[in-house]
């Protein structure tokens, strides 16, 4: 699997650029230290004490791995700049698809409701409530 995202993620780099394939960079740069990580954790788990010894390069291996995780920058560096990416694009999604005189959070433009002062402190409202909240609807597998 993780070698198909490489694989996708090299050849959206030669179609459409670097930055069409942000997202894609990004997923790797998260993805491949903490798979070369595991592999090296689980063979250190199947040498037992031998394989923090340094009869073998697995010790090594798994220090070398996780500073590469540091490498390129931290992974929750990467992880944070790729949900903020997803939020615009999901944002953006979901503007595109509003319907005219309503604003993406789901309330409707136009004048302002009308409010009526009966001479007390309080105020009342001509609109119902339910028709000034937002209506939560699933787009692409989010809750928005």
């Amino acid at each position: 699997m993780l070698r198909l995202m490489v694989l996708k993620t090299a050849w959206l780099m030669d179609t459409v650029g670097d930055k069409g394939a942000h997202t894609e960079i990004q997923t790797i740069k998260i993805a491949i230290p903490a798979a070369v990580e595991w592999i090296f954790d689980n063979a250190i788990q199947t040498y037992g004490a031998g394989g923090l010894s340094q009869d073998f390069f697995l010790a090594e291996g798994f220090a070398y791995s996780h500073t590469l995780r540091f490498a390129d920058g931290p992974d929750e560096v990467h992880k944070n700049a790729l949900a903020r990416n997803e939020l615009k694009r999901q944002r953006a999604a979901r503007e595109a698809t509003v319907p005219a005189g309503v604003t993406a959070s789901g309330f409707r433009t136009g004048p302002p409701a009308r409010i009526s002062n009966c001479g007390a402190a309080h105020r009342h409202a001509e609109r119902p409530l339910a028709a000034l909240l937002a209506v939560r609807r699933p787009l692409g597998g989010l809750l928005l």
